[in-house]
């Protein structure tokens, strides 16, 4: 953080699922290294598969951390596997914009889909799941 910050630059932590790492993978952990940290230029990144398979919500990130969140990644996710094309698992994507909205949030929203059986072909997986997110918007 003290070099990034010499060159003006944000860093973003993001949770990540159980199958990554045990280090963030849930709003408290993430609170925590937030805490530790105590550096004004380390932000949150909020992954919404990542939320909604540790049983959180976006809402719940928009409530503890607030302006901190600086970059959102919306993708799908079953209780096993996060960040699928939206239309494949469980999570409740008009649940996550309405959040956005509720919260007012203006940042950047991406999509990150990580599915292995996606590299045959990634362009028609990311063709659906945003065809999914447009008929939602």
């Amino acid at each position: 953080c003290d070099t990034a910050e010499k060159y003006g630059v944000t860093l973003l932590m993001t949770p990540v699922s159980e199958f990554v790492s045990d280090l963030m993978k849930d709003s408290e952990t993430v609170a925590r290294m937030l805490r530790e940290v105590d550096k004004p230029n380390l932000k949150v990144c909020l992954n919404g598969s990542i939320v909604g398979y540790v049983g959180e919500t976006l809402d719940d990130y928009f409530e503890k951390f607030g302006d901190k969140i600086k970059l959102v990644q919306l993708s799908d996710a079953v209780e096993d596997c996060d960040q699928m094309a939206w239309g494949e698992g469980d999570l409740d994507l008009d649940a996550q914009l309405a959040s956005l909205k509720k919260y007012n949030y203006e940042g950047p929203v991406t999509m990150q889909l990580l599915m292995e059986e996606y590299a045959e072909d990634p362009h028609a997986a990311h063709e659906a799941s945003l065809n999914y997110m447009k008929a939602h918007m």
